[in-house]
């Protein structure tokens, strides 16, 4: 029995040998380790600060998009910005997805918490967001929608709207291993927090899965 513990240790060991040195031969092709480093601001390459606050990520191949608020002096929206990178250190700025101009509803008006999801099916970009009346009035407590055909493309907006008549303020998505979106909000004063299934193309609700 000695021998045959032996021998399958000395098997195993050649084997975990293998897996090493393929994961090894794969790594390379990877780029090299960075390090991140909490508390330090992000700057894109030039230096400049990366405003995307309360935003969100998406891989689109082999970038991560960071999508977030870019805000006035004062606080209020001007607007969703979008970086790249590969690394999640280096951020590199591509444009202003939405902005004040995008719809006459937006001038004046608050937008926090972007979060950007794929449609595979449609091939479209879909922004959820949180969205007030203004910086100081938190009154509309509504969810409002945008899309592009391009990730980092100019958002069409879709218009605002309280979900099945729910309050909703502090957001966020997902999207489940068979296509099926979701968005999540919190509702009725931020007592509650809603989860509802999105529309097929994922611009709507269908829904609302968790009571």
């Amino acid at each position: 029995m000695r021998r045959t513990s032996s021998g399958t240790a000395t098997v195993l060991t050649a084997l975990c040998a293998v897996l090493l040195s393929l994961l090894g031969a794969a790594g390379t092709a990877h780029a090299a380790a960075v390090t991140v480093t909490n508390a330090t601001r992000f700057t894109d390459p030039a230096g400049n600060p990366v405003h995307a606050h309360g935003g969100g990520v998406l891989k689109v191949g082999s970038y991560y998009y960071w999508f977030g608020e870019d805000r006035n002096a004062d606080n209020s929206f001007r607007y969703v910005s979008a970086y790249r990178s590969t690394d999640l250190k280096t951020w590199e700025f591509r444009n202003h997805v939405l902005t004040q101009e995008t719809d006459p509803e937006l001038r004046g008006a608050n937008i926090e918490r972007p979060k950007v999801v794929h449609n595979a099916a449609t091939g479209q970009f879909v922004m959820w967001m949180h969205k007030e009346g203004s910086a100081t009035d938190y009154s509309e407590a509504r969810a409002a929608v945008a899309v592009s055909s391009t990730v980092d493309g100019d958002y069409s907006w879709r218009g605002s709207f309280r979900p099945l008549g729910h309050m909703s303020r502090d957001i966020t998505t997902f999207v489940d291993t068979d296509g099926t979106g979701y968005m999540i909000s919190a509702a009725n004063e931020n007592a509650d927090l809603h989860v509802y299934r999105l529309t097929p193309d994922y611009t709507g609700i269908d829904a609302q899965v968790q009571k």
